[in-house]
């Protein structure tokens, strides 16, 4: 199968996870597992965050959040043993160690105006958190670490080139299709409005 040309930040995040694994290996250990744009969801009843399995689709995460919804209003049947998918976010990348405990990190970009790309300010339409809040929640509970705000730049990748900005859509901000709207809270998800369905902007991630 013929591969696709390679974006600058692809070719980033390959320069990246070279290095590390030749830190790694340097010291004599093994490499860790390292996904990009892996799914988090998080657990509706207990606030819990957990990685979906890597052949999670977009689609396949997003219908699992609108059934979480379907339930909670009553148009569906509770399932016995179901983790109720809530705020979904899709971390740039996710290191995974022999512990099986993970990391989420976002990359940050040289931008050709000049500056860094910065954390997302958008509010996530579950938990209510930005995108570095809810990474740092991630963090935290795999490690017990707070705040620490892990990301890439190109001098932590040692890229050979300044990749260019990848515009992306947050699939964090998504509304969730095929859904009705609904005034007011929602049972067993608090706070929570459902919006009007409109397309979804496809997202990006090269």
């Amino acid at each position: 199968m013929a591969q696709h040309a390679q974006t600058p930040k692809e070719a980033c995040f390959e320069s990246a996870t070279d290095e590390l694994k030749k830190h790694r290996d340097r010291q004599g250990k093994k490499t860790p597992e390292i996904d990009h744009q892996r799914g988090w969801t998080q657990n509706t009843d207990t606030g819990q965050w957990r990685p979906e399995p890597v052949e999670s689709t977009f689609g396949r995460i997003i219908g699992s959040v609108a059934k979480t919804i379907r339930i909670a209003l009553g148009l569906q049947g509770e399932e016995e043993g179901r983790w109720p998918t809530g705020q979904p976010r899709f971390p740039d990348v996710t290191v995974t160690g022999s512990d099986g405990k993970s990391v989420v990190v976002d990359t940050k970009f040289d931008r050709p105006s000049g500056g860094r790309d910065s954390w997302g300010q958008d509010r996530g339409k579950y938990t209510g958190k930005t995108q570095r809040e809810d990474y740092n929640d991630i963090n935290d509970q795999q490690t017990g670490k707070k705040d620490q705000d892990l990301s890439l730049d190109p001098d932590v990748c040692k890229c050979a080139e300044d990749p260019s900005p990848v515009e992306e859509v947050d699939p964090a901000l998504a509304p969730i299709p095929f859904m009705p709207f609904v005034e007011g809270p929602i049972p067993a998800l608090p706070g929570i409005r459902i919006p009007m369905p409109e397309p979804i902007p496809v997202p990006v991630f090269p």
